[in-house]
C-alpha cells in the first residue's frame, strides 16, 4: 500500500481544533497518526508527550524556504497558515511520502476517508473538493452561488496530493502565489488561499474532483446535505459523512454552525445542531478556552493593508495591460492566410433569425448588432471555407438588446437545443476560424455534456506580472465565455437551462460581487454538470489574454500558436480605427509585440472587418 500522511496545520492557540480533527481521524484510520504543523514560534513549555499526532515544528521547513519567517512577519496568525498549505505538502511529499491529504484544523473525520483516498490510488495527481456539487435550490439560489464564486469552486478544508512531477508543479506554482497573495480582496478575486484553485483544472489539468456529497459538508451545502445521526455516527441518507467542517465556528455561539452564514438554522437540519454540540465540547474537553490566551510568536508583524501592497516589482507592461483589462473587465510584411492552403467552395450563407433548414446535427451560433456586421460577415466566410457543412445561425439585436448581449447568448443556444440540434456551439461574432474545429466537435460527439475554453491553458511562470494576469482572471473568469459548446444530452440540456437563468438574474459587471458579465459563472460548471470538458489545447479561444505569453508563427499558411495550430482567433476589443492595438480593453498592448505574424493577422483581420 503507498506510504500516505494526513496533516494539517495551526498556531498555539489552535492546537486544540488539531487536537479533536486528529482524534477523530484516529477512529476511523487506526494505526495512522497525523502530522500537524506548528504554524508558530515554540512555546515557552514542552507539549504534551500524549498529543494524538506528530508535531512538525516551523524551522525544519524553514531550512529549506528561509523565506517563510519574512511571510509570517507580514502575515496574520490564520493568513499564515492558509499560505502554508502547500509548503506543508510539498515538504511531506519530500520526505517519501506517496501520497499527503491536508485537512484544516476545523474539521472532524466522521468517517472512511476514502472518497479522497480512492481518488489517489486510482492514479489521480490531485484531489479537489467542490463546494457544491450541482445548483442550488430555491429562491436564492443565484445568491447562494455569488457567494460560492466569491470564496471558490473548489473548498481548501481537504486536498489530496499523489508523488507526481505535476504536483511538485503545483504546489511551487501554488507557494509563489501565496507567498504575497494569500489575502481576503473580493474585487481582486482573491479568497485566502482557496480561490487559486479554480485555476488549476485550466492550467495543469487532469484533476481529480471528489463528487462524494459526504466528504467536505459545511455550512455552505449543509442544507442540502442534511445530516442524520444514527448510533453516533453520520449519514446522509444511504451515503456515510466522511469529512464534516466547522469553518467559522464560533464558541460563543454554541448554536450557530459558522459566522460566516447566519441564515442557516440548525433546527431544521437534522443532526447538524447535536454534532455541533458534540464538537464543541470535544474543543473545550481538549482545553480550547485556555488555549486562546496564548500569545502568537508573530504577532509583530508588519501590517499590511487591505489590498495587500507589496514592494514593487518590475513588469512586463504588455501582461499587465491584460490583468488591468480582464480585472475591471517593427517586422517587414508576412502574407498569413486565414483557411486552407486550398479552400474548399465556399457557400455563402448567412442562416439569419433562427431559421435553420436541418434542425440536427451541429450548428454553430453567434449574435451581434449592426457594429458587428462585417466581423460577423469574416466569421462566416473563415467557418465555411474550414466546415461548409456547418449552418451558421445569426441572431440580430438591436441598439437596445446588443447592451445586454452577453444575456442573450445562453437563451439562444438554449433555442436552438430545444428547435433538435444535437450540437450548438456558440463563437462570439469577432472571432476568426482559422483551423479545423474537430478538437471542439470531438468531445461533443463523444459523449461530452458541454465544452468551455480557458483563458490560460498552461502556467507561464511566477513572475508578477504572470501573477497579475491570473490574479485577475480570478476576478474575470477563468473560462472565456466567447467560444461555449454544449450537447443535447440531459446534461447539456441542465446545463443551458441554468446558464441561462443565471445570466438573466445577473448579467452585469460587479467583481466584488462575483460577477463578470455572463462568463464568471462558468467557472462552477465542471462541479456543477458531468462531463465538461475543459479544452486545454492551445489553439482554441486564442485572444490578448494569451498573446503575452505566446509566440505566434505561421507553417504552409496555418497559424500558429507555440508550435500548434491555431483553430479559433478571438479579436475581443480590436478596433479597426486603432490597427495598430490589439485591443481597447488592454491599450498598452500593441500588435507590433506580437511579431511579424501576429502583426499581420491583425492587418489582414482589419481589411477583412473595414
Amino acid at each position: 500500500m503507498a506510504s500516505r500522511i494526513v496533516c494539517t496545520i495551526a498556531s498555539k492557540r489552535y492546537l486544540p481544533l488539531a487536537r479533536v480533527t486528529a482524534r477523530s481521524f484516529a477512529r476511523w484510520h487506526a494505526g495512522e497518526r497525523m502530522v500537524v504543523l506548528l504554524a508558530d514560534r515554540p512555546g515557552s513549555a514542552e507539549p504534551p508527550p500524549d498529543e494524538p499526532f506528530d508535531l512538525l515544528a516551523l524551522e525544519q521547513l524553514c531550512k529549506a524556504r528561509p523565506e517563510l519567517l519574512e511571510v509570517a512577519g507580514r502575515y496574520e496568525e490564520l493568513q499564515f497558515s492558509y499560505a502554508l498549505t502547500p509548503v506543508l505538502i510539498a515538504h511531506l511529499l519530500g520526505g517519501g511520502a506517496d501520497q499527503v491529504v491536508f485537512i484544516k484544523q476545523e474539521s472532524l473525520v466522521t468517517g472512511p476517508l476514502d472518497p479522497v483516498f480512492s481518488l489517489l490510488d486510482g492514479g489521480a495527481w490531485l484531489a479537489l473538493t467542490p463546494h457544491m456539487l450541482g445548483p442550488a435550490p430555491g429562491e436564492d439560489a443565484a445568491e447562494r452561488e455569488l457567494n460560492i464564486l466569491q470564496g471558490g469552486v473548489y473548498n481548501g478544508g481537504i486536498i489530496g496530493a499523489r508523488a507526481d512531477a505535476r504536483t511538485d508543479q503545483f504546489l511551487e506554482w501554488w507557494w509563489a502565489r501565496l507567498r504575497r497573495h494569500c489575502r481576503w480582496d473580493l474585487e481582486a478575486g482573491l479568497h485566502w488561499e482557496q480561490r487559486w484553485l479554480d485555476l488549476v483544472p485550466s492550467l495543469f489539468g487532469d484533476v481529480g474532483v471528489v463528487r462524494d456529497p459526504g466528504c467536505n459538508v459545511g455550512h455552505w451545502n449543509i442544507t442540502e446535505r442534511r445530516i442524520e445521526l444514527r448510533e453516533g455516527e453520520a449519514w446522509l441518507g444511504d451515503e456515510r459523512a466522511s469529512l464534516v467542517r466547522f469553518s467559522g465556528f464560533d464558541a460563543d455561539r454554541p448554536r450557530q454552525i459558522t459566522r460566516y452564514n447566519t441564515r442557516v438554522d440548525l433546527a431544521q437540519q437534522g443532526g447538524a445542531e447535536q454534532l455541533l454540540a458534540q464538537y464543541r465540547q470535544a474543543l473545550i474537553d481538549e482545553g480550547f478556552d485556555a488555549a486562546l490566551s496564548e500569545r502568537y510568536g508573530f504577532d509583530n508583524r508588519v501590517p499590511e493593508n487591505a489590498a495587500g501592497e507589496q514592494e514593487p516589482v518590475e513588469r512586463r507592461d504588455a501582461e499587465v495591460a491584460v490583468a488591468e483589462s480582464l480585472a475591471s473587465g517593427g517586422a517587414g510584411e508576412v502574407e498569413l492566410g486565414i483557411g486552407p492552403k486550398k479552400p474548399r467552395t465556399l457557400r455563402r450563407r448567412a442562416f439569419r433569425h433562427l431559421r435553420c433548414r436541418r434542425p440536427r446535427g451541429t450548428v454553430i451560433c453567434t449574435n451581434h448588432g449592426s457594429a458587428f456586421e462585417s466581423r460577423r460577415l469574416a466569421l462566416r466566410d473563415s467557418l465555411h471555407s474550414w466546415h461548409p457543412e456547418l449552418p451558421l445561425v445569426v441572431e440580430w439585436l438591436d441598439d437596445q438588446r446588443v447592451e445586454s448581449s452577453a444575456a442573450h447568448k445562453a437563451p439562444l443556444m438554449k433555442k436552438l437545443l430545444r428547435a433538435g440540434w444535437d450540437e450548438v456551439i456558440f463563437l462570439d461574432a469577432d472571432t476568426l476560424v482559422t483551423g479545423p474545429l474537430d478538437r471542439l466537435l470531438e468531445p461533443l460527439r463523444a459523449g461530452a455534456s458541454a465544452v468551455v475554453t480557458p483563458h490560460l491553458k498552461r502556467p507561464t511562470g511566477n513572475g508578477e506580472a504572470t501573477i497579475s494576469l491570473e490574479m485577475a482572471l480570478c476576478a474575470a473568469g477563468t473560462f472565456n465565455a466567447g467560444v461555449v459548446a454544449v450537447s443535447a444530452s440531459a446534461q447539456g440540456q441542465a446545463f443551458i437551462d441554468w446558464w441561462a437563468a443565471r445570466t438573466a438574474a445577473y448579467c452585469n459587471e460587479d467583481l466584488q460581487a462575483a460577477v463578470a458579465y455572463d462568463q464568471r459563472w462558468l467557472d462552477l460548471a465542471p462541479s456543477f454538470f458531468d462531463k465538461v470538458e475543459v479544452l486545454r489545447h492551445p489553439g482554441f479561444n486564442v485572444g490578448y489574454w494569451n498573446l503575452p505569453q505566446s509566440r505566434l508563427s505561421e507553417s504552409d499558411g496555418q497559424l500558429m500558436i507555440d508550435g500548434e495550430p491555431v483553430s479559433l482567433m478571438h479579436f475581443s476589443g480590436f478596433e479597426i480605427d486603432r490597427p495598430d492595438r490589439v485591443t481597447h480593453y488592454a491599450p498598452r498592448l500593441r500588435t507590433a509585440e506580437l511579431g511579424p505574424v501576429g502583426e499581420a493577422l491583425f492587418k489582414r483581420y482589419c481589411k477583412l472587418v473595414a
